[in-house]
């Protein structure tokens, strides 16, 4: 009944990306990576490529509408990324400004590029939605010899209000304002599976990455300043969340009790707006006025070609 039930739910996440409101939510409010990713994945890289040299093909996999290529168009001749959701697709082609990058729906686990043919693959916060020995066996199909594997994501923000001189006051608020954040994240739908990629930063992909050589690098951080409205859009753009709703809605409807107003009283990001308001004492400011240190902590792991007996 279990799997069952985590079958629909993955079905149901599916439908959840093919949306134009999701793919454009994506490309406003997911852009969280700094710029020290890149050059992190790519000192690894070049260990088994000749350092300075421009490589042939790095291809992304489960790209979104290209929040992390962008970071590495510098260093590929050429880049691919690849999303299940042609919505998704469609949003980055639409906003893509580089010549050497193309997108194009695919499958995680039948990547259209022939055995051998690829330096670099990446997949950059949906692994955890990948049945992964199956993702890391196509991922080894596809590489050549001296090739590697990235794999990244973040989960927590700790947000700071900007502003306060007082660090005491300061840390107080953080304190209180991430625990906001961490119970609205934690209140969307996430799948057991997911959470638990998540929570323990991909320690468990690290040890089931099969490269003779890997490292698990939890190092770097994000370094983003946005207002109360960005939070919300990116906790709008999560897919717990969208489910969550998408179920609440149900159940009011079956007990003959929505309405856009009742439904609201059970939005988690909606709650979370009004009590991070009232405990940073902002409620009488706009949304848009009241601004916040964002850190994310991202977590990397890289590999060589993984080996499967």
């Amino acid at each position: 009944m279990a799997e069952n039930k985590d079958m629909k739910e993955a079905v149901l996440r599916k439908t959840l990306f093919q949306s134009k409101n999701m793919a454009q939510m994506y490309s406003l409010y997911r852009d969280v990576y700094p710029d020290t990713l890149a050059p992190t994945i790519m000192d690894f890289v070049h260990a088994y490529n000749k350092v300075g040299a421009k490589l042939e093909r790095m291809v992304e996999v489960g790209c979104g509408s290209g929040q992390a290529i962008k970071k590495f168009v510098s260093y590929f001749d050429n880049i691919i990324g690849i999303d299940i959701s042609a919505e998704q697709i469609q949003e980055a082609e639409q906003n893509n400004p580089f010549p050497n990058v193309s997108y194009a729906v695919g499958d995680a686990y039948q990547l259209p590029f022939d055995t051998g043919s690829v330096d670099v693959v990446l997949c950059g916060e949906a692994i955890h939605f990948f049945d992964v020995d199956k993702f890391l066996r196509e991922v080894t199909r596809v590489l050549r010899p001296q090739g590697c594997v990235a794999i990244f994501g973040y989960w927590m923000p700790v947000i700071t209000p900007v502003g306060v001189a007082d660090a005491i006051e300061r840390d107080r608020l953080q304190k209180i304002g991430s625990e906001l954040a961490r119970k609205c994240k934690v209140g969307g739908c996430y799948m057991e599976k997911i959470k638990s990629h998540l929570t323990c930063e991909y320690k468990d992909i690290y040890e089931q990455l099969s490269s003779p050589d890997k490292v698990h690098n939890t190092d770097l951080k994000s370094d983003l300043e946005w207002n109360i409205s960005q939070l919300l859009g990116y906790f709008n753009s999560l897919s717990p969340y969208n489910l969550y709703m998408k179920k609440k809605k149900e159940e009011l409807e079956r007990i003959s009790q929505f309405s856009e107003e009742e439904l609201k009283k059970h939005d988690i990001n909606e709650i979370f707006r009004r009590d991070l308001k009232k405990a940073w004492n902002v409620t009488d400011q706009n949304d848009t006025d009241v601004w916040m240190k964002v850190e994310f902590g991202i977590f990397v792991v890289m590999g060589n070609r993984p080996v499967f007996n």
